[in-house]
């Protein structure tokens, strides 16, 4: 069965930024999308902060980040932002005014107050005596089900 008819909103806003979700990136109360930019160096996207306004079906209204005409990543901007990130730039991983993440830094910079002192492993804690209590309770049980 179809039907036909015509929706009416109690919006005030006549015309509106509509993007597919797959075109967004979420992750806590962070929103991202790739904007595509063309330079002398070829084409790139780059990550803008939205703000996102009503979800209609597969569709989002976007409220701010975003102008009339501009392109964006529609598929793929995890692979996007995963490359941004693998070379230094921006990314979802990056703290808002943050200096990007590479690599498997750890941490290093962020903790302490920026202290980069690496963390410290305490060796005179012996894991293996700190869990044979967990062990045995595991090796009876497991002896009690065969």
């Amino acid at each position: 069965m179809f039907a036909s008819g015509v929706l009416q909103t109690d919006s005030s806003i006549k015309e509106e930024i509509i993007i597919p979700k797959s075109a967004v990136m979420l992750t806590g109360s962070r929103l991202v999308v790739y904007a595509k930019q063309t330079s002398a160096q070829g084409m790139h996207f780059k990550m803008r902060e939205a703000t996102l306004g009503a979800a209609l079906g597969d569709l989002y209204v976007i409220k701010h980040g975003l102008g009339v005409g501009e392109e964006i990543a529609v598929h793929g901007t995890f692979s996007i932002n995963a490359a941004a990130q693998l070379a230094g730039k921006p990314s979802m991983m990056s703290l808002p005014g943050g200096v990007p993440m590479t690599g498997h830094n750890l941490g290093e910079g962020q903790m302490n107050g920026g202290d980069k002192k690496p963390m410290m492993v305490h060796p005179e804690v012996n894991v293996s005596e700190e869990t044979n209590g967990v062990n045995d309770a595991f090796k009876k049980t497991n002896q009690s089900l065969l």
